[in-house]
């Protein structure tokens, strides 16, 4: 807190004399660069980033880490943009991995899964109430095609995947290695949202039966920058930047958590977000007129004062 106060404060007087110059730009990109946690909302963007530590493969390969998960959502359209070290087809990996048996010879990216209104993933998942998305083809899911699926119950492909259990199977191996917890995008690893029945249960990851409701469109990291996804500056250290986006409609409003296990559950990631209605646009009336300006000195004061202030709230502001 004391870090965001001293950036305000000096943000506050940086940014007058810039909009009096001309050079607002200048400040917004200083706000762009400053350093980020898992969470961070950003020009529509709601960043979960993922450490790089927590994903330890044969031979520790980092190649199952998670950099992270964003999602946008407009007037049109939600987007997702997934960033990791597997590409979206996944790791050929033969018919072994690291001595298991790897039924269709590559372990890939579960499925994408939306929660709208549940205290509990697996809770979620047992009555059928989740909303996921295919967008990996050669995956394990029961969905037999790309695209967003409703009342999605889950099942776990941990073993075919040469994978891990669950959370905490998971944890017990990273702790061991590298002496640190692993954790979930923005949640820690034994957050209650992803708790369990018990320490044999196989954690679900991909989609075991749903109605598909719609289609996506894949993205590459170019058609994710051009819309705005700067995963780079908020701890997105993946090599594979992707992604996917769909109708708007075909998800309901209000706070959600979105979710992506990887099929061997060697990664995680979570993330908070909130879809909010679509902006109502009023024109104003024909008749109407602007409302009159004290003078152009105080307007550049007054611009530079709100403007400062609500372009640090927004850096600092946090997904609910």
């Amino acid at each position: 807190m004391r870090r965001f106060t001293s950036l305000y404060t000096m943000g506050k007087w940086l940014i007058k004399p810039l909009i009096l110059l001309g050079t607002l730009n200048v400040g917004f990109t200083l706000l762009k660069s400053d350093s980020v946690n898992a969470g961070n909302l950003y020009n529509n963007w709601n960043y979960a980033s993922d450490p790089s530590y927590d994903s330890l493969a044969v031979g520790n390969s980092s190649i199952f880490n998670l950099g992270g998960t964003a999602v946008k959502v407009d007037n049109s359209y939600v987007w997702v943009a997934i960033n990791g070290n597997l590409p979206i087809n996944g790791l050929f990996t033969g018919p072994y991995y690291g001595g298991y048996q790897v039924s269709n010879q590559n372990i890939g990216y579960g499925d994408f899964f939306f929660d709208f209104g549940n205290s509990n993933f697996v809770n979620a998942s047992n009555s059928s109430s989740l909303f996921a998305i295919k967008f990996a083809a050669n995956n394990d899911s029961a969905a037999a095609a790309l695209g967003i699926y409703a009342n999605v119950r889950a099942k776990s492909v941990v073993g075919s995947n040469a994978g891990y259990w669950n959370p905490d199977s998971n944890r017990n191996t990273v702790k061991a290695r590298t002496g640190l917890d692993p954790t979930t995008g923005e949640f820690a690893w034994n957050d209650p949202y992803y708790s369990y029945p018990s320490s044999s249960f196989f954690y679900p990851n991909v989609i075991a039966s749903g109605n598909k409701i719609g289609d996506i469109n894949l993205l590459n990291a170019s058609e994710l920058a051009n819309a705005g996804f700067e995963g780079s500056n908020f701890g997105f250290s993946g090599s594979n930047t992707f992604g996917f986006k769909f109708d708007r409609n075909l998800v309901p409003d209000g706070n959600y958590v979105a979710t992506l296990i990887l099929e061997c559950l060697n990664d995680m990631t979570g993330l908070r977000g909130s879809k909010m209605p679509p902006e109502v646009i009023v024109n104003p009336p024909i008749d109407s007129k602007p409302a009159p300006v004290p003078g152009m000195l105080i307007g550049m004061f007054v611009a530079s004062g709100v403007l400062g202030k609500r372009a640090f709230k927004k850096k600092a502001a946090k997904a609910s």
